[in-house]
């Protein structure tokens, strides 16, 4: 294994590893700072974000042409890397570094989890599946906590205002985005279609500052007429 994954990395690079390095702490400055929101719309406003939706572009022809040349990372690199470029890329010592001190800090970053977990599961944003799951196990030290609300998309927008980006949207389903040429169809894609509009990831380590602006924002929350399979609502 260790010599599949020395085959497929690509040297040592200052440049990626200064870049790698520097943008959760440029990440965290502008957090704190107040500065999301101007950074964010100039962004979008000089086409720096590398995707406009969700998903990025599919590009059925070309996707399929990759498939031809299986077994091939790099025929699908413009796909795998969308938001990180440097997936390939080995770490020298600044990255390595920095990862050293974010495992050191593991344990405490789960327990701020779970506290952000138990405050937004409480929530009449949080899903039937997370309170309940909370109340028998105690809070998970969720990534992203999927509030669903109604409008999500509007919202996204109006919460960068908030200095708040939710960068981990949950994607439409693999049926709409790539079709039956890609993926085998779903026998009833009603659930995830449902789930996919209207679910809202929250950062549980930023618990407080999403529920202040989703009552700012007077956000309704979203109920499924049916209850949603447990590997949607699982965060």
């Amino acid at each position: 294994m260790g010599g599949l994954r020395g085959e497929l990395l690509t040297p040592r690079r200052l440049r990626h590893d200064l870049t790698t390095t520097l943008r959760p702490l440029i990440r965290s400055a502008a957090r704190s700072s107040g500065l999301v929101r101007p950074v964010w719309r100039t962004m979008q406003r000089l086409g720096l974000l590398e995707r406009d939706t969700f998903r990025m572009a599919l590009r059925p022809g070309q996707l399929a042409g990759a498939g031809r040349l299986a077994p091939s990372l790099a025929a699908y690199e413009s796909w795998v890397r969308v938001d990180l470029h440097g997936f390939r890329s080995r770490h020298g010592a600044l990255v390595r570094a920095q990862l050293k001190l974010r495992m050191a800090r593991l344990e405490g970053d789960l327990g701020r989890r779970r506290v952000g977990v138990s405050l937004l599961g409480q929530t009449a944003w949080a899903g039937r599946a997370l309170r309940d799951r909370s109340a028998l196990e105690g809070p998970p030290p969720l990534f992203r906590v999927p509030l669903l609300v109604h409008d999500r998309d509007a919202l996204l927008d109006r919460l960068v205002d908030h200095g708040l980006v939710c960068g981990y949207v949950y994607d439409p389903p693999l049926d709409d985005y790539a079709g039956v040429e890609f993926v085998e169809p779903s026998p009833d894609p009603a659930a995830a279609r449902w789930f996919a509009a209207h679910t809202l990831p929250a950062d549980p380590l930023l618990a407080r500052r999403m529920i202040n602006a989703l009552t700012a924002e007077r956000a309704r929350p979203a109920h499924p007429k049916a209850p949603l399979p447990s590997i949607l609502t699982d965060g």
